[in-house]
């Protein structure tokens, strides 16, 4: 008789690992003939991504260039090293911040360029009375700060201006909450200035009456030209309030380009 083997049965060896269809040979050679996509490297940034430049620098370099343009041609002509100077050694600072500076003479630039040198220019291409004007504004805005710097705004915010548009809020609240009915409900308009009456919003405008809008675009006029003229009585020297023609024309550049077209017209 044969003797079992010792061997244990095939069922319990373990199986040995599939040889791999493909050699390491043939993969290298795969690899190698496979076109491999390359990723963008950092290094190889375009140089406006890499490190962009902050845009309130590219904007008050161009800022900066507008108002040496408009208000200081004649350096802004003579080369790069007038260019290079800041707005605050070319122009008599209007506030005690350069940056408060820079973005209001911007403002001013403008200003002077649509509505100044349109007609100035045609007469003589001096600049020596743009630069009375701007004399004038920088003095009007120093002696302004420094009259706000006594102000109680403690006392303004939480006191004078509550009361003010508490005021109005109770006007406005009366005038549409009338107690008659239509044909008889007056307009909630005329009751609201009957209130509170201004002189620069009278009389109220009616559709059909035009001649009313003109009246009241007359009237606004006219009280933004006086609140100016108080003003600069206030705050400029007595000097320069006997120069008519630069009152004059400060004054229809704040009240009439500033105020009432730039902040009234808003």
């Amino acid at each position: 008789m044969t003797q079992p083997s010792s061997r244990p049965p095939n069922l319990l060896q373990p199986r040995l690992k599939a040889a791999p269809t493909f050699s390491s040979s043939i993969l290298a050679a795969t690899a190698s003939t496979t076109p491999q996509v390359s990723r963008p490297s950092s290094r190889t940034r375009e140089p406006d991504t890499e490190r962009p430049l902050p845009p309130t620098d590219t904007s008050d370099k161009a800022t900066a260039s507008f108002i040496r343009r408009v208000l200081c041609p004649h350096t802004h002509n003579t080369g790069d090293r007038n260019t290079s100077r800041p707005i605050s050694e070319l122009l008599p600072p209007l506030t005690s911040s350069n940056d408060v500076d820079l973005q209001l003479y911007a403002i001013i630039a403008i200003v002077i360029k649509e509505f100044v040198y349109s007609w100035y220019a045609k007469i003589t291409p001096d600049h020596v009375f743009v630069e009375e004007v701007v004399q004038i504004i920088a003095h009007c805005t120093r002696a302004l700060e420094e009259r706000l710097r006594g102000v109680d705004l403690e006392e303004l915010l939480f006191d004078e201006i509550p009361e003010l548009v508490e005021r109005h809020i109770i006007a406005y609240r009366t005038a549409h909450e009338p107690l008659q009915r239509p044909p008889l409900r007056p307009d909630p308009r005329q009751v609201y200035h009957t209130l509170c009456p201004h002189p620069a919003l009278s009389p109220i405008p009616d559709a059909e009456m035009p001649s009313t809008v003109n009246e009241l675009q007359q009237n606004e006029a006219a009280y933004c030209q006086l609140l100016v003229q108080g003003v600069l009585a206030v705050l400029l020297p007595p000097e320069d309030l006997e120069n008519a023609c630069l009152r004059t024309l400060v004054t229809d550049i704040l009240g009439e380009l500033i105020l009432r077209n730039g902040i009234g017209g808003k």
